[in-house]
């Protein structure tokens, strides 16, 4: 990690560990989820709870053990226990963006780059056994619709960011860094509500599928957003964590 990072700086943290940021240049419009492993306003390093920087207070729960501080700013997650959960009401329009890596060149389990399996969710979906990765959004009968999968030509163990947005509508796409991919679409897919008080499952995957499914990853940034983003603001918030995180 560079060192070239100016912010306040807390005693308590490694030297490089402690150049902080608060007001990097990410996308705020729409945001009402923002975790940074970094920031010890989000997380101290050692704690069960990760503070959502929006102020809107979703506040994220580590649960089970299995996850710890890692040596380059981010949650690392054990693939056997480690999870982060949070509750919150998913929006019609919307985009999920999660950087993260692989602990280990495959995937070793399904589903946990960010899953709601619910109505109007979504699902980052790492194969196990496999670099791919598979994005989907659910309409509001809760079954997946639009998606792609994409074999990534970048290493899986080296920090990306996997983003997926939808208009609610007829348009979806994914993101692995800043490449596009457009999502199928179903000319039935309908997201015409709210879903209320529902979690987001990260490293870990959501019912009806499978919660003994753990994610072996580390996630450095989380984002959520109440609408759509553009691409140009997709790849603005990939330059800013870029720069930022590692």
């Amino acid at each position: 990690m560079s060192g070239k990072i100016l912010g306040h700086i807390s005693d308590s943290a490694s030297p490089d560990l402690n150049l902080l940021l608060d007001n990097i240049d990410i996308v705020r419009n729409g945001l009402i989820v923002h975790y940074d492993m970094m920031n010890m306003d989000s997380y101290d390093r050692v704690g069960a709870v990760v503070n959502d920087m929006t102020g809107l207070g979703h506040i994220g729960s580590l649960g089970s053990g299995g996850y710890s501080f890692s040596s380059d700013g981010g949650i690392s997650f054990d693939g056997i226990t480690g999870k982060l959960i949070y509750n919150f009401n998913i929006p019609t329009a919307m985009t999920h963006i999660i950087f993260a890596k692989s602990n280990q060149v495959t995937w070793n389990e399904y589903a946990t780059l960010g899953a709601n399996r619910g109505a109007n969710g979504f699902s980052i979906h790492p194969w196990i056994g496999t670099t791919d990765v598979s994005f989907g959004v659910m309409g509001n009968d809760g079954i997946s619709q639009p998606f792609v999968t994409v074999t990534p030509s970048v290493s899986i163990t080296t920090p990306h960011l996997y983003g997926i947005t939808t208009d609610g509508i007829s348009n979806s796409f994914a993101y692995i860094d800043t490449t596009e991919y457009t999502m199928s679409t179903v000319p039935a897919f309908v997201r015409d509500a709210t879903s209320i008080n529902v979690d987001n499952h990260i490293a870990n995957d959501d019912v009806p599928y499978d919660t003994s499914r753990f994610g072996d990853i580390t996630v450095y940034v989380h984002l959520f957003y109440n609408r759509q983003l553009s691409k140009a603001e997709m790849i603005q918030n990939y330059n800013a964590i870029k720069t930022y995180a590692w």
